[in-house]
């Protein structure tokens, strides 16, 4: 890190726009922490920790504590890069995007969680939850959105949550809507321990278990990139996971406005299907007003900031300004 930098760190409380279930809570507020890169000449650069509890390999309390005692955690360390490298760029009269690499594609489709009152398009892809009720709900749940939307894609995530009986089953159970389902995210606890592909009749996504398993034992990888610590090591292995063929789909951790742009940023530095961004608009108030572009089911790159966080208005302390009631915001001094 560049002496000429300092680090702030804020957390952020953000009010979500329905209540959502992480591990075994249900969250109506999203804890984030931000990062505030500040170089000289008043060079500015913001990144995000994230951490998802119960999903990741840290926790907002942990992250919190390693600002206090100048530790580091995964979600930590990505949220500080992302801040540095940033100001870096703008030294070098460059953007948060340059330092990502060349862009593979201008437009990045977006996948939402399904959501009964959404109206999709006929070629939207959606992610759905399975897994937390009966095998014959699930595929109820599926034929339904098929029958509604026959170009639907649909992306079914168990979060290993079933047995590996029932998720046999269930998979089974789906097989007539086969062409319409690209993958199945964690089908059951444990299961890239090894190599079940040839044994499991639809396609299978590592998302949870890349921190713990061989992402070789998955057709998909699902990346998180909030949760997975250094930016430059998960750019080195995102090409490793790239050149072998997969398919790679990143994936949105509940962030604000500055992670989810981050997160489009990188996709569009790789080739691939569409990324997830859970709702479109998790939250009832962000940090700061978000572009339209995010919300919508196609992301032009071009109509997205290439330097996250540049829109962030802060008081004469330097201190984020809270764009809405709901919005808590607290300094975090290391």
């Amino acid at each position: 890190m560049s002496a000429t930098i300092s680090l702030r760190y804020f957390h952020l409380l953000l009010s979500l726009r329905q209540s959502v279930p992480v591990g075994q809570a249900v969250w109506t507020q999203r804890p984030i922490a931000l990062v505030k890169a500040e170089g000289q000449n008043g060079l500015v650069g913001w990144g995000e920790s994230a951490p998802l509890d119960g999903y990741g390999p840290d926790s907002i309390d942990q992250v919190l504590t390693a600002i206090s005692n100048g530790d580091s955690t995964p979600s930590l360390d990505f949220g500080r890069e992302c801040a540095v490298l940033s100001v870096e760029a703008q030294y070098r009269g460059e953007t948060f995007a340059d330092v990502l690499g060349p862009l593979k594609r201008r437009f990045v489709s977006v996948a939402h969680l399904s959501d009964p009152d959404d109206q999709f398009e006929q070629r939207s892809v959606v992610k759905v939850k399975v897994g937390r009720s009966s095998i014959e709900q699930d595929v109820r749940t599926v034929r339904r959105l098929i029958d509604q939307h026959p170009r639907i894609k649909i992306r079914l995530d168990a979060n290993g949550a079933s047995s590996h009986s029932d998720a046999m089953k269930l998979a089974e159970s789906l097989m007539p809507f086969s062409t319409n389902i690209e993958f199945v995210e964690e089908p059951w606890e444990s299961c890239f321990e090894s190599d079940y592909r040839d044994d499991y009749p639809l396609t299978m996504a590592i998302d949870e278990s890349m921190s713990r398993y061989d992402w070789r034992n998955a057709d998909v990888c699902v990346f998180k990139p909030s949760l997975s610590g250094s930016l430059k090591a998960q750019l080195n292995l995102l090409r490793d996971i790239s050149n072998t063929g997969r398919q790679l789909v990143l994936s949105s951790s509940w962030e604000s406005v500055v992670g989810r742009t981050i997160v489009v940023l990188m996709a569009s530095r790789f080739e691939g299907p569409a990324i997830g961004l859970g709702y479109a608009d998790p939250f009832r108030e962000d940090v700061h007003a978000i572009s339209t572009a995010l919300l919508n089911p196609q992301i032009s790159v071009s109509e997205v900031s290439q330097t996250p966080g540049d829109l962030i208005r802060c008081d004469e302390a330097g201190v984020p300004i809270p764009n809405g009631a709901t919005i808590r915001i607290e300094e975090v001094t290391p």
